[in-house]
């Protein structure tokens, strides 16, 4: 991994969100009440959401910091 290389950070982020969304989906199939859908209203999808575009703020700034870095090693 290369100094600034942002990638392997943005994989793990996608793991994990994707393993979170896969677990809540297991657990919301038996728990089907008015406190799991306060939980997935209330911090599920705000944190599904929030992590989802740091993903892709964090590879926008991947990109650049690649772009930077070939620029200055011409």
């Amino acid at each position: 991994m290369r100094v600034g290389d942002l990638s392997t950070g943005v994989a793990k982020l996608r793991d994990a969100i994707e393993t979170l969304e896969a677990s809540w989906n297991d657990t919301a199939y038996h728990w089907q009440d008015a406190n799991s859908r306060r939980v997935e209203e209330e911090y599920l999808q705000n944190i599904i959401m929030s992590v989802k575009l740091a993903i892709e703020s964090t590879q926008k700034m991947n990109d650049l910091l690649a772009r930077a870095h070939r620029e200055c090693s011409e």
